[in-house]
């Protein structure tokens, strides 16, 4: 499988969990977001030897000069091929 953290890529010949790989790479696991061939992906989660796997840093804070970005409730944000959905109840028709 392939892996892509920050500006590395690093190859491992072997299936395992998020969590394994996480522990493997000495990455927080409360820090990070995992997406397997693109999907958002649990630590339970089995990755296999042709995964693509992209492991993002979550970040949080913001700029004094600029406000925070809205969405209204029916908004999809993304971060390049990983797509958030928000909505109002949580439920799948809202």
């Amino acid at each position: 499988m392939n892996v892509r953290y920050g500006s590395k890529t690093y190859t491992f010949h072997c299936p395992m969990t998020v969590r394994k790989l996480l522990k493997k790479l000495r990455v927080v696991p409360e820090g990070v977001i995992v997406a397997v061939n693109g999907n958002l992906v649990t630590s339970d989660h089995r990755i296999m030897l042709e995964d693509d796997v992209e492991i993002v840093r979550a970040i949080s804070g913001g700029s004094k000069k600029q406000p925070a970005a809205l969405f209204d409730c029916g908004t999809r944000p993304s971060l390049g091929n990983l797509s958030l959905d928000i909505r109002r109840d949580g439920g799948p028709d809202a």
